[in-house]
């Protein structure tokens, strides 16, 4: 989220953006633990305020976009590895 971190990511290389609809996340997040920023409230009230603040970011930021929401590990490796090998617009 901090503007020098977009600005080295940015030089880095294609940044790719995992886009996963609230719901979904926290489905995934409870399977595998909560980060930090949810363990006191992990509503899917509060973590769509997070999402909402942050996807604008991300997508600004995105080079490549993919929606995870409702695919798997290994579809989604194949849509950004699909997404990869066309031009960067």
């Amino acid at each position: 989220m901090r503007p020098e971190n977009r600005e080295l990511l940015a030089k880095l290389g294609r940044v790719v953006y995992l886009r996963c609809a609230p719901d979904a996340l926290l489905g995934r997040m409870e399977a595998k633990g909560l980060p930090l920023f949810l363990r006191d409230d992990s509503s899917l009230e509060r973590l769509t305020e997070i999402w909402i603040q942050r996807h604008a970011i991300y997508e600004a930021m995105a080079d490549v976009t993919v929606d995870n929401s409702s695919i798997g590990l290994e579809e989604t490796v194949s849509a950004v590895l699909a997404a990869l090998k066309r031009p960067k617009e």
